[in-house]
């Protein structure tokens, strides 16, 4: 191998020995907020991109800081949020619950927070992954969970949202809210760079070069 092959190498390879723990990316912007509201004692949940597929993004060769470790090696976003859209009062004692109803075999749900603050989410196992319950009650205020998948393809999860007790059990008298959320998790950009690079290499190598 040459300098100047000896050179881009090193560049390519040189953040992923070694590199120190980081926190996950945030990907996909603009931020998409699944919209809660109440009327009277009918939820709605409003989205409004329609079927349009979020992106899960693979990052090879990162570790992650403390319990986010789960994302490492998996395609990955939380582009997706929950948001109040209003003031919202279920009634005294009762608070707001979403279920999911059905998934594609393959897709990973954790437990998020403020997108920027990092820090603070617990990253726990949600809706399904690694038997956890497929209910999570939502705190009411803005949460970006984290997707993940091992696979690359497409996936998609619907949610009931509905008005829970403190046992979690559904309130009567309510009518819940549903949304379906897409995704879809591709390689990530740079192992395509790498390829060609290493294609670049090789064809220089066969030159001569």
């Amino acid at each position: 191998m040459n300098k100047f092959s000896m050179i881009v190498a090193v560049s390519m390879f040189s953040g992923l020995a070694g590199a120190e723990p980081i926190w996950p990316h945030n990907v996909g912007m603009p931020m998409r907020h699944i919209m809660i509201s109440l009327e009277g004692n009918t939820l709605h949940a409003h989205a409004d991109w329609g079927d349009e597929r979020t992106i899960l993004q693979r990052f090879p060769g990162e570790t992650y800081l403390g319990a986010a470790s789960v994302l490492e090696g998996k395609a990955y976003g939380d582009q997706y949020g929950w948001l109040a859209d209003g003031f919202i009062d279920p009634g005294p004692g009762n608070g707001i619950s979403i279920e999911l109803l059905s998934a594609t075999p393959g897709l990973e749900t954790y437990e998020g927070g403020m997108r920027m603050m990092k820090a603070s989410h617990t990253y726990n196992p949600i809706f399904g992954t690694a038997g956890s319950s497929m209910v999570w009650d939502w705190p009411g205020t803005m949460v970006h969970n984290w997707y993940a998948a091992e696979l690359n393809g497409d996936y998609e999860a619907t949610y009931r949202i509905f008005v829970s007790d403190a046992a979690g059990n559904a309130v009567a008298g309510y009518a819940d809210a549903t949304v379906t959320l897409y995704f879809r998790a591709v390689p990530t950009p740079g192992a395509l760079g790498v390829l060609g690079v290493g294609g670049l290499l090789a064809a220089r190598r066969r030159r001569g070069s």
